[in-house]
């Protein structure tokens, strides 16, 4: 079953990569080493789009350019197919947090229209009483 990866643990990996063998790092996160190595191409492809050049990627997460640029092209392929089916891509935390502040708006606006259904409601009583 897929677990997210979370910030933490990303810089966990980072770190622990430079320290311990992929194995031990799949064990520690419970996860496989393959989901390992996916996940330090997909950290190496955010780094090659905030520009981190790539001595400093390879340093980072032993990803070298041809995987790079292979992992970079299938995600954006990946992102193309998930537009075409009409489903909007979440792209960043960021995307992920924004939603986050529309939804506590929204329930805010819910429990607006509640306390407003209320008062609605005892007036039409207090009307009818009268």
């Amino acid at each position: 079953m897929f677990k997210a990866w979370t910030p933490k643990e990303e810089e966990e990996l980072l770190q622990e990569y430079k320290e311990i063998s992929l194995d031990e790092i799949a064990e520690k996160h419970n996860r496989s080493k393959r989901a390992i190595e996916t996940r330090l191409q997909d950290i190496a492809v955010k780094l090659y789009n905030e520009n981190t050049s790539e001595e400093d990627i390879l340093s980072l997460t032993g990803i070298n350019k041809d995987i790079l640029l292979k992992r970079k092209e299938y995600k954006d392929k990946e992102k193309i197919k998930k537009t075409k089916n009409n489903d909007e891509p979440i792209n960043s935390n960021t995307d992920i947090n924004d939603l986050r502040l529309e939804i506590k708006d929204l329930k805010l606006e819910i429990k607006d229209m509640r306390m407003m259904y209320k008062e609605l409601t005892n007036l039409i009583i207090q009307m009818h009483s009268k």
